[in-house]
Formats: structure tokens, C-alpha cells, sequence
């Protein structure tokens, strides 16, 4: 495959969502067997377990089942689901920074020495996103948009907690509703992926390893957003420095 151009180096003008898409396809397609590996690794016993625990939830109501279903998922993906994410991080920053292609063993040894800086800033995310959220709907939407950063910072930068949040939140500013449109855009793309990849488990038995493999697949479409995570977070990087450069430049003159 012919390498993507570096996103760091695109000018503003060539920066789109178009190139986004691009850029995310040609990485996954670059990168398909490793984030296969780590995917299958990290969300089939997930996966396992979400199916275990809707089978025990049988006999709740349709809402209190969705309610502890959700729950559940929602602190499984940030204790073990953020390890494939940042794996694959640091997968395709080393491929884009070094030309290098890392193998997945290094890959997830990586990420479980950058798995505590990242859980507890998610933590501290999803603390102030609640107070945020109980307030008004709308500063939580806000300032989840300011915060979607937090992961390629705390990976790239090493920066954790309130310091990666101040970071993402500098690097959205002015940009917010293009950031919140590309987040979406890449959402959409990847329901559309997802429910052609699933289409063929429709007509398969209702048994419990074909949903697991099913929602696994549908987790592999969904790296597309934590890849375009990372093309955003550098754009956005490259481009403040550029600017705090011109600032420096124009005081000097």
C-alpha cells in the first residue's frame, strides 16, 4: 500500500473530513491484521462477558436490563476495552511519526504501561461530564466535544487528568463545531460499516458465539473513530503551534 501523507503536515485547506475517511481507511487497511489481533484479544472475553451478563438480565425489564447492560459496558470499555484503543494508538502514531511498523505484542505491552494515566483521566472526565450533564444537557454536550482528545494526549504527551483535559479543551477551542462535526461524521461511517459487516450475522442462529463475534466485528468498524482521533489530534496540534510560531514571529517583528 502507498503510505498516507503525514496528516501533521496537511495544510488547513486539505485538512476535511474527505481526508479524514481517506486517511482512516488506508490505516485500518495498512493495519488490518494487527487490530484484528488486538481487537479479538481485548473485546471477545468482553464481549463473552456482556453476553453472559444480558442472559442473567433475562428476566428484568426491557429498561432495567438496558440500564445495567449499559452500565456495565460502560466501565468494562474504560477499565479493559481502552487497552485495544490505546494500543492502536500507539500502533499508528509510531507508523505515522517513524515510518516504523510496530508489532502488536509491543503494541499492547505499550499500553498497559499508559493504561493508569489513561483511566484516571477518563475518570476525571466522566466525574466532571456527570456534574456537567446534571446541570444542563447542553455544557455536557459541550464539553464533551472540548474533551475527545483526552486519549492521543495522554498517549502522545503523556499528559494525565486535568492537564490532558485543559490540553484537548486549548487544541478544540475555536474549532468546535468542525471538531463536532467530524465526531459525528466518523460515528455515522462507522454505524454504516458496522451493520453491513454485521448483515451476514442476521441469518445465523441466535447463539451466544455468534453474538459475541458479531458485536467483535462491529467493535473492529468502530476503531475508525479512535484512528481519526489521532489524525485530529495531530492536525490540531500542528496547527496550534502554528499559530502560537506566528504569534512569537509577529511579537519579535
Amino acid at each position: 500500500m502507498e503510505t498516507p501523507s503525514n496528516p501533521v503536515v496537511v495544510g488547513e485547506s486539505n485538512f476535511t473530513f474527505g481526508s479524514i475517511v481517506r486517511h482512516v481507511y488506508a490505516l485500518m487497511r495498512e493495519f488490518y491484521k494487527e487490530i484484528l489481533i488486538i481487537v479479538a484479544i481485548v473485546y471477545i472475553p468482553l464481549n463473552v462477558v456482556y453476553e453472559l451478563l444480558l442472559t442473567s438480565l433475562q428476566n428484568e425489564t426491557a429498561w432495567a436490563s438496558f440500564r445495567t447492560a449499559n452500565r456495565a459496558w460502560t466501565w468494562l470499555e474504560m477499565l479493559i476495552g481502552v487497552i485495544a484503543s490505546i494500543a492502536i494508538i500507539i500502533l499508528v502514531q509510531a507508523f505515522l511519526e517513524k515510518k516504523e511498523k510496530m508489532i502488536w505484542q509491543d503494541s499492547i505491552k505499550q499500553a498497559l504501561s499508559f493504561w493508569s494515566r489513561v483511566f484516571t483521566t477518563q475518570i476525571t472526565q466522566g466525574i466532571l461530564l456527570v456534574g456537567l450533564f446534571l446541570l444542563l444537557v447542553i455544557p455536557g454536550i459541550i464539553y464533551s466535544v472540548y474533551w475527545s482528545l483526552i486519549i492521543p494526549i495522554v498517549v502522545v504527551l503523556g499528559k494525565k487528568n486535568m492537564e490532558a483535559l485543559d490540553h484537548s479543551k486549548k487544541l478544540v477551542s475555536g474549532d468546535w463545531w468542525k471538531i463536532f462535526g467530524w465526531f459525528v461524521g466518523l460515528f455515522l461511517v462507522a454505524v454504516v460499516a458496522a451493520f453491513i459487516l454485521s448483515i451476514p450475522f442476521m441469518f445465523l442462529p441466535d447463539y451466544m458465539v455468534v453474538n459475541v463475534l458479531s458485536d467483535t466485528v462491529m467493535d473492529f468498524t468502530f476503531v475508525g473513530i479512535t484512528i481519526g482521533s489521532l489524525l485530529i489530534f495531530r492536525h490540531l496540534q500542528e496547527k496550534k503551534g502554528r499559530e502560537v510560531q506566528t504569534q512569537v514571529d509577529n511579537a519579535v517583528k
